[in-house]
């Protein structure tokens, strides 16, 4: 036991000497800071509190008076449009009730093959909606459009290839072949449908149509696929010159700081061939629009 007490007695001692080593404050010292605190904490908030209402008490007044009298408009407008809304509703529904009755009675006037007929009208247009689905569903529009681009396609490299063999042989002969099938297939048509060819060249807009506003309209859509590729490029061209100007600046490689600069990504390589295929098709399609124009204004200035 006398083992016990000492050695709670030297516990008790160590504990004493670390409480006047970490110089904890007396009750009375504490309470007295702890209320000076919260006195000047009040002080503060009080005057912080002034200070605010001082600052923002003209906003609130200007804020009161505005909100007053956008109430006011908006009351007087609310009044207006809920009197005229309420006048053009029963209008409004007098009218559907006056052509309700209306049409009530002209359809019951309607004799049997006339109702019919409306039936069938309008089963043929639910008819054609539904058609119009199906055939928006199964994509028999955009199929057809492929395959004849495919085969518009297949047959412009066949006669391409056709003329380049001409070409081989004759230069002339190859830049006059279209002309010469064009006249062959005018004077085929002309001999075995004669009165057909003869009505629609000069009884219908067909002729125009062909000569000049078909080929008017391709022109126009080539040439809105050409800037928006000349607009491409133009970007291109301005993004490599905002790369390599800092590469000038700096004294380094431009072309080695382009391609730090940018990473090139098997999708862009891929992007960038089907512009470049694009645009070679694009410009074998202006060289031609091209052709038939000077054609077009030489017969013109010929013939006319």
């Amino acid at each position: 036991m006398n083992l016990l007490a000492s050695i709670i007695e030297v516990w008790v001692g160590m504990i004493y000497d670390f409480l006047e080593i970490l110089d904890l404050p007396s009750r009375q010292e504490y309470v007295s800071v702890a209320a000076s605190a919260f006195r000047d904490f009040k002080v503060a908030s009080s005057s912080s509190w002034h200070l605010a209402y001082l600052t923002f008490r003209p906003l609130v007044i200007l804020l009161g008076i505005l909100s007053h009298q956008v109430a006011a408009i908006l009351r007087v407008i609310a009044q207006h449009s809920v009197a005229h809304g309420w006048v053009a509703a029963k209008e409004g529904y007098f009218q559907l009730k006056t052509a309700t009755i209306w049409f009530v009675n002209f359809q019951r006037e309607l004799p049997t093959s006339a109702k019919y007929a409306e039936l069938g009208a309008v089963g043929i247009l639910i008819a054609l909606w539904l058609l119009r689905r199906h055939v928006r569903n199964r994509r028999y529009v955009e199929r057809t459009t492929a395959w004849y681009r495919e085969k518009k396609r297949r047959a412009l490299r066949r006669y391409r290839r056709m003329v380049e063999k001409v070409a081989k042989t004759s230069l002339l002969l190859a830049l006059t072949l279209p002309h010469l099938l064009y006249i062959m297939a005018a004077l085929l048509a002309k001999r075995m449908i004669p009165s057909v060819v003869t009505y629609l060249a000069t009884r219908t807009y067909l002729n125009a149509i062909l000569s000049f506003w078909h080929p008017l309209y391709l022109t126009i859509l080539a040439i809105s696929r050409l800037s928006n590729h000349l607009n491409l490029y133009e970007q291109v061209d301005t993004a490599e010159g905002e790369t390599e100007l800092p590469s000038k600046l700096s004294g380094r490689n431009p072309e080695k700081a382009g391609r730090r600069g940018r990473l090139v990504t098997p999708s862009m390589l891929k992007k960038q061939q089907k512009q470049k295929t694009e645009m070679k098709a694009l410009r074998s399609e202006v060289e031609d629009l091209l052709k038939y124009w000077v054609v077009y204004a030489l017969l013109l200035a010929l013939f006319r």
